[in-house]
């Protein structure tokens, strides 16, 4: 990503509209159907804390069969981050693990089944699929991923209808942007003076401008900018002379690009490119929820979705199928990580929450742990 950015996030946007895929859905078979809603207030079966427990969890899940649970819940999204999946076959790789009705061929993940399966059975954790896919997709997937006895387990699966479309080249909603400078102001210290590499959330600059130029010349960005706080002062200068009471007017906040969270940067950089990008609003599981929004996390290989959540994101790897040369087995430890970070972060007592940081280095979390997990064990040993 480019961090030569100068120019500033508009929020004089004309048009307040949210963009969203509209699919026709045929009727999904079996369980997988009832999960599939296009209403929010039964696309889902309210999720409880009081959900019936199951065995099979590791790590401190035990205590959980004597105690109030604090239970989290998950989020998994399923192009990329449990699948790969394309149009035609994939040259010099394994034959693909099956087809869907849409006619994609799908590769699991490796052990992407062992660790969802844990988590389902961990009574620490809650688990739903959120995908931008179409309905049909959606449910011709999950009917592929997850055993039949497993189906009803899942809190919900949600598809392209729950999804917000953001599309700079044609129009971004004052609320998407509203809540994106919220996101800024939560997660971000904001910088007073501006560099070459910060952004800014005035309303000043022009929104078809803004969102329909891909490039735009520094020199007369700074120019612009120059003459415009050159003109400010003087109008200062002048109220001041006649002695007109000068109102207060707050400064927009300015933050520097490199630190931002990924998922803000990535979400930034499509708005700056044009690129249309898809938006998960937890904030929207809440209503069939009596979770709190610190106790959801989103499991998503494109960081620019969870956004307005960055501290509810956990990015992975996207999943990309290899020749038969490298087995998957050996090389992709992507879930069987994740459940080992998710363990270590569960909240044990009650106000624990898991968006307390960014999880952006969570592998590293992950690493280090096994790294200190065998030092101990060497030094028991001797």
């Amino acid at each position: 990503i480019s961090t030569s950015i100068s120019t500033s996030i508009s929020t004089s946007i004309s048009t307040i509209t949210s963009s969203s895929s509209t699919f026709v859905s045929p009727s999904p078979a079996g369980s997988v159907a009832s999960l599939l809603s296009s209403e929010v207030e039964t696309s889902a079966a309210p999720l409880t804390s009081s959900s019936s427990l199951s065995s099979g969890g590791g790590g401190d899940s035990a205590d959980c069969l004597t105690v109030p649970c604090q239970r989290t819940l998950i989020v998994f999204d399923i192009d990329g981050t449990l699948v790969q999946s394309t149009t035609r076959p994939t040259p010099n790789a394994r034959k693909h693990d099956f087809r869907i009705c849409t006619g994609h061929y799908v590769h699991k993940r490796p052990n992407y089944w062992r660790a969802v399966q844990m988590l389902l059975e961990d009574p620490r954790f809650d688990v739903a699929v959120w995908t931008a896919a179409p309905p049909h997709y959606a449910a011709d997937m999950i009917a592929n991923l997850v055993p039949s006895q497993y189906v009803s387990q899942l809190k919900f699966v949600w598809d392209s209808r729950k999804i917000d479309v953001v599309r700079p080249r044609e129009s971004v909603s004052e609320l998407f942007l509203s809540e994106f400078r919220h996101a800024l102001s939560t997660t971000v210290v904001p910088k007073r003076a501006s560099t070459s590499t910060s952004i800014s959330t005035s309303s000043t600059s022009s929104s078809s401008s803004h969102t329909r130029t891909r490039t735009r010349d520094s020199s007369s960005s700074s120019t612009s900018t120059a003459s415009t706080s050159a003109s400010s002062e003087k109008r200062r200068g002048e109220r001041g002379e006649k002695g007109e009471k000068e109102e207060e007017v707050e400064e927009p906040a300015v933050y520097d690009f490199d630190d931002l969270n990924p998922s803000q940067q990535s979400a930034y950089s499509s708005l700056q490119s044009g690129r249309p990008f898809a938006v998960k609003k937890l904030k929207k599981v809440l209503s069939i929820t009596d979770l709190p929004l610190s106790r959801i996390l989103h499991i998503d290989d494109k960081p620019e979705t969870f956004c307005l959540n960055p501290r509810n994101g956990i990015p992975v790897s996207r999943y990309l199928v290899e020749p038969f040369s490298t087995p998957p087995s050996l090389f992709d430890d992507e879930m069987m990580m994740l459940v080992e970070y998710l363990s270590m972060i569960a909240p044990k007592v009650e106000g624990d929450r898991v968006d307390g940081k960014h999880h952006t280095h969570w592998k590293e979390e992950v690493m280090q742990a096994r790294e200190e997990k065998k030092r101990q064990e060497k030094m028991g040993g001797r």
